[in-house]
């Protein structure tokens, strides 16, 4: 056991010391080249903190093969913001990006191309999307696919930089070291581990056989495209991705006082024309996706000062949407969904001493196994958590938080 703790230390001694090594090497050998950045006051944020979506219109835009384009372009538009000439910006570098991407293949070389765009996140005064082309050689038929990915602002529709993510003092280059360090450990295929052994025994093991001048290249390759502009990556409220020959997953939650994302754009006045779009109040970190032609019914957020509600009605049926019988049930339940919505805002306005979560969903579908005479299946799930507001504010809520955190992370 002594020897075990000790081989621990010795480990995590060993991981400083690489870090301090590649920080040091890397900082002065670009510091002459670098201006010295000015710090900005940038409000960090709480782990138990909340964000809003944009408060934008989002339209996807199709555009059949035609003369000027051989492939279909799809490509999203954005609308809301209150200056015009920035939402202009926005949208043609969108534009812009689907069409130079539907042509990263020639039709010379090339066979069933496509191209698609995804929008990835849309929170704090940011969009980040990727732009996606695929097809087949003609000579092979060998599939082979690429993509790209931005990120604007929406207050001044500048591109948004890596560094960005981060404050403007962040060490990021100690950051990746510790992110690739950690891949590098994980990814070691020299040994299998045996039962009888703990984490820490595990650990020390693989830190002695770490290929320390492929982490110092993997570092300098990652700082290089950074002060250089070319790195690929993209994010999310949960996570920051690289995409550029070394794939580094960096959860937020682990820099928490280095990330500036959510609040780096933010203004004091609002830059929407309505601000009543978008979600609002999703926890830091967490992410709540739900797909639009499933959705019916989406209560999400304080109803009152006092009464929280996550609550959704689906329709797991696509092909039913337009079945009179479904849409009769849908309006059904809706209405009923709605009527305790309202009951539950009632009881929370009389007991202002109290503070409650609710989370429910109605999901709708044929009841599986019924042939001949289908059954039409309506699965109701309703939780309701009722506590005083000291307990609500110190304790509860950052349960609640984490739920949504954990959630994220197992999607």
């Amino acid at each position: 056991m002594k020897n075990n703790t000790f081989k621990l230390f010795i480990g995590m001694f060993l991981f400083l010391i690489i870090c301090v090594s590649i920080t040091t090497f890397l900082i002065f050998q670009e510091k002459e080249s670098q201006p010295e950045v000015e710090n900005h006051h940038i409000p960090t944020i709480e782990l138990s903190g909340t964000y809003n979506e944009n408060s934008i219109k989002i339209q996807e835009i199709t555009i059949p093969a035609n003369e000027d384009n051989d492939v279909e372009l799809h490509y999203y538009q954005i609308s809301g913001l209150k200056d015009k000439a920035v939402e202009d910006i926005v949208n043609n570098n969108i534009k812009a990006s689907a069409l130079r991407m539907s042509q990263y293949y020639s039709p010379e070389e090339y066979q069933n191309r496509v191209q698609s765009q995804n929008i990835i996140s849309n929170f704090a005064n940011v969009l980040c999307f990727k732009t996606y082309a695929s097809a087949n050689t003609r000579a092979e038929n060998r599939y082979s696919g690429k993509t790209e990915y931005h990120a604007f602002n929406l207050v001044d529709g500048g591109e948004i930089k890596f560094q960005d993510l981060f404050m403007d003092d962040t060490d990021i280059i100690a950051i990746l070291s510790s992110e690739i360090y950690e891949d590098l450990i994980w990814d070691s295929k020299e040994d299998e581990l045996s039962e009888n052994e703990g984490d820490y025994t595990v650990w020390n093991r693989l830190t002695e056989k770490i290929d320390e001048n492929k982490l110092v290249a993997k570092v300098k390759y990652l700082s290089d495209a950074i002060r250089d502009g070319t790195l690929s990556f993209y994010f999310d409220p949960h996570c920051i991705r690289t995409e550029d020959n070394i794939f580094l997953y960096i959860e937020m939650e682990k820099y928490i006082s280095d990330i500036a994302i959510y609040t780096r754009y933010l203004t004091e006045d609002s830059i929407y024309e309505d601000d009543s779009l978008g979600t609002k109040g999703l926890f830091n970190f967490s992410k709540r996706d739900t797909s639009d032609d499933l959705l019916l019914l989406d209560y999400f957020g304080p109803q009152t000062d006092n009464l929280f509600i996550d609550g959704i009605v689906l329709n797991w049926e696509r092909k039913e949407k337009e079945n009179p019988i479904f849409q009769q049930v849908f309006q059904d339940v809706i209405t009923k969904a709605k009527e305790e919505i309202e009951s539950e805002i009632t009881f929370a306005n009389s007991n202002p001493d109290k503070k409650m979560y609710i989370n429910f969903s109605y999901e709708i579908q044929w009841l599986p196994n019924s042939h001949s005479d289908r059954i039409i299946d309506v699965k109701k799930y309703y939780k309701k958590f009722v506590m005083d507001a000291t307990y609500y504010d110190e304790i509860f809520l950052d349960c609640i938080a984490k739920s949504y955190r954990i959630a994220t992370e197992m999607r």
